[in-house]
């Protein structure tokens, strides 16, 4: 039972950093995806032709997550090709078997019936970024790992963050801050790692980051400031199958030594453990972790934050303030036709992607 749970955590860990992996595996693709991004998100300043490369700054980020949460549409349920306005009721699941579904790796199908014409209705759960480009709907596996494929054609080095329950999202490493910084293309959020625990009162137990280059690293305690209590480390024990910090540890340095290096090596790229760039900023990066204060609520870095942000806005620091920042204390953010796409007062709201009924029964659906 032992070696069980491991390889099942093992494979859950391989399965992340194939996703970040295959990004960059068709150029083609990478094109594809910056040809659909609008010039004035890659380009705010009017008159810029776009002959230099975009800033990859927050700001691009900022630009991009509401973009894309408009350019996706979130599927609850499909609709019916004959009937539309129909209702259909799942029925099961089923493998991929179209042409359409094996190509886009669909890992599941959906099998609905259609309550008015009775007709069986799928839907494929594309893995395929370019599928995910095709259809432009699904939910937060196909928005991750479409918005993470989209990130990087755009320039950004960006990683894929596998929560254990149930979301995943990407974080984007900011150069000119030294940083990884989270971005949600399901709400159109960046920079607000409160807004699971806080915001939604996310159950959080374990997440994952990876990336091609830097293999995978636990980034649990950006996300929680509960991490120390009994009732996280209950879950937490749970999402890892009673197996202990320490092995859990062994199976990510595992991973990252023999199959991420075999990956990289396959098509001649050198690992982390070859590049010491790489290799300095996740080092960095889990003693900022290990030493985040458990102690702090996040009240008291939300507010940590706004009063930093306004005192720079105030002396007119432009450097340092992104669009993101100004919109967040100077009013809401608004996406298409005005609609809210992001909670305003720092991402402290509830699930906004999702079926109704669904947020209100996980409870992330509420404001907080």
């Amino acid at each position: 039972p032992h070696d069980l749970k491991m390889e099942n955590l093992t494979a859950r860990l391989k399965s992340a950093y194939k996703t970040a992996f295959e990004w960059d595996e068709d150029q083609e693709l990478q094109g594809l995806c910056l040809s659909v991004v609008p010039h004035e998100v890659l380009y705010p300043d009017v008159g810029c032709d776009g002959d230099d490369e975009p800033i990859l700054d927050a700001a691009l980020l900022a630009r991009l997550s509401k973009w894309f949460k408009g350019y996706m549409t979130w599927v609850n349920a499909p609709l019916c090709p004959s009937c539309p306005g129909s209702t259909v009721s799942s029925i099961g699941m089923a493998g991929p078997s179209t042409q359409e579904e094996i190509e886009g790796k669909a890992s599941r199908v959906e099998i609905y019936t259609c309550g008015s014409c009775n007709d069986t209705v799928r839907f494929p759960r594309f893995n395929q970024p370019s599928a995910i480009l095709s259809s432009r709907r699904g939910r937060c596996g196909e928005y991750a790992n479409l918005f993470g494929c989209i990130c990087r054609a755009v320039g950004f080095d960006t990683r894929y963050i596998l929560d254990f329950t149930d979301h995943v999202w990407v974080e984007a490493w900011i150069a000119s801050e030294s940083r990884w910084v989270m971005a949600d293309g399901c709400e159109g959020q960046i920079d607000e790692p409160w807004m699971y625990e806080k915001g939604w009162g996310k159950k959080l137990s374990v997440m994952v980051a990876a990336s091609r280059g830097c293999g995978l690293a636990d980034v649990t305690r950006r996300y929680t400031r509960k991490f120390d209590s009994e009732e996280f480390q209950k879950r937490r024990n749970a999402a890892l199958q009673g197996l202990s910090e320490e092995v859990f540890e062994f199976l990510i340095s595992d991973v990252n030594s023999s199959y991420v290096t075999d990956r990289l090596r396959e098509v001649g790229e050198s690992s982390m453990h070859d590049n010491g760039a790489l290799q300095e900023r996740l080092i960095f990066e889990q003693m900022y972790l290990k030493n985040v204060s458990q102690k702090t609520t996040w009240d008291d870095v939300i507010k940590e934050r706004r009063m930093r942000e306004e005192r720079q806005i105030q002396v007119g620091d432009k450097g340092e303030v992104s669009e993101e920042m100004a919109a967040n204390i100077s009013e809401e953010n608004l996406g298409e036709k005005g609609k809210s796409v992001s909670a305003p007062k720092g991402g402290t709201g509830g699930r906004t992607s999702g079926a109704l009924e669904w947020r209100a029964a996980s409870g992330e659906g509420r404001t907080r």
